[in-house]
């Protein structure tokens, strides 16, 4: 292991605990424990996660709002299914599991009524982390199918998707507003659908959600901008930043999956052509590319190239992947931060963050898939829907 790899795992060391209350996969406990797990299997070291699984449970019964979504329970119940996966004598994870799969089960018609198909915040962040690693809750799919074919499965003029209601404080579907994004839109539930397809269930419902859905994407497309897509219908902006929450990346890999799936050729070029212009842009102001954290950051840009290039086989997304990859090492410039990063966080300025999402879990995984030569098994961005 390098010596940053070294640094970044002390930094994470479960013993010294996450400074804020948040236990989970994308901020918080879970984060750390995952990070550890797959330095394990990448590295060979012994990790033991037991007691780090104690001091989560105490973690979440020591938390005052609990949440169902992957931004919550979910997300745990996925990192449990991976523990259980690859250390299956670990158990701690089988006595959480059960607990946690029947707590989300519960939680998830809450969601469904309120029609909130966010990755991160909703319904198809469950779905997917319900249905992930080889299992699949046929009766939550129906679900969550039966509450997306009447909006977008049948010949309807109407438009909508989920956002954040200040009145209600909750998120849920609202007329005339769409959301292109991966982390909160419909590229994040195309891909779902697709890994749900795949899965051999719903198909024909499915297949017609994902015809229907890919067409939604031309009421984002823009003109003479850096991006070819806007993020909102209404458009508050006719810009997107380069990033793995939001933008042009995201909806070329809806693009390229969907039409590589169903055989929709044109489809499927596309998403190459968007890939291939998002090479392009290798402006870190102008494409408001800040900090290495994997969200909007160097480090995810990295593992997307690098998952374009593993699907196409065109070297100029290897050599995007190199760029990006150079860009996250020289993104280690704080010397009070953890390992030398810190991240972008507008108003509050640079945050040290130890997460998956933002923190150094994940840039401290696409450094370890980078150091071994994206040979490993790097199964961990099934998390940001990336494998």
């Amino acid at each position: 292991m390098s010596e940053l790899i070294l640094e970044m795992k002390k930094a994470m060391k479960i013993a010294s605990g996450i400074e804020d209350n948040r236990y989970d996969i994308l901020g918080g406990m879970a984060s750390a424990i995952y990070f550890h797990l797959y330095l394990s299997q990448v590295t060979g070291k012994k990790y033991d996660p037991e007691e780090d699984i104690f001091l989560l449970v105490k973690r979440i019964n020591e938390h005052g709002t609990i949440s169902g979504s992957i931004s919550g329970l979910s997300g745990v119940y996925y990192l449990i299914k991976c523990l259980k996966k690859m250390k299956p004598a670990c158990h701690a994870a089988d006595e959480l599991y059960l607990q946690l799969e029947g707590m989300i089960r519960n939680l998830l018609p809450e969601y469904l009524h309120a029609k909130n198909f966010d990755f991160i915040h909703g319904a198809t962040g469950i779905i997917w982390c319900l249905s992930s690693e080889g299992c699949l809750h046929q009766d939550s799919v129906r679900a969550f199918i039966d509450e997306l074919y009447p909006i977008y499965g049948m010949n309807t003029s109407r438009i909508g998707f989920t956002r954040f209601n200040d009145e209600k404080g909750i998120y849920c579907f609202t007329e005339g507003y769409l959301n292109s994004s991966l982390s909160h839109g419909i590229s994040g539930l195309l891909l779902v659908l697709i890994h749900l397809y795949k899965s051999g269930y719903e198909r024909i419902r499915i297949k017609i959600l994902c015809e229907r859905l890919i067409g939604l994407y031309s009421y984002f497309k823009i003109e003479n901008s850096r991006s070819s897509f806007c993020n909102l219908y209404p458009a508050a902006s006719g810009f997107t930043r380069m990033a793995w929450c939001i933008g042009d990346m995201g909806i070329a890999l809806a693009h390229w999956k969907a039409g590589e799936l169903f055989g929709w050729h044109d489809i499927q070029e596309k998403g190459f052509r968007l890939m291939s212009e998002c090479g392009k842009r290798r402006n870190l102001k102008l494409d408001q590319v800040y900090d290495a954290g994997f969200c909007h950051g160097s480090a995810g840009l990295c593992q997307m190239f690098f998952r374009f290039y593993e699907a196409t086989g065109e070297p100029e997304f290897l050599k995007s992947v190199y760029y990006w990859l150079k860009q996250t090492k020289q993104m280690r410039i704080h010397g009070s931060g953890l390992a030398g990063y810190r991240a972008w966080q507008g108003d509050l300025g640079w945050q040290p963050e130890y997460g998956m999402l933002e923190g150094i879990a994940g840039i401290g995984l696409v450094l370890l898939s980078a150091e071994y030569g994206f040979e490993i098994p790097a199964d961990w961005d099934r998390l940001f829907l990336l494998s």
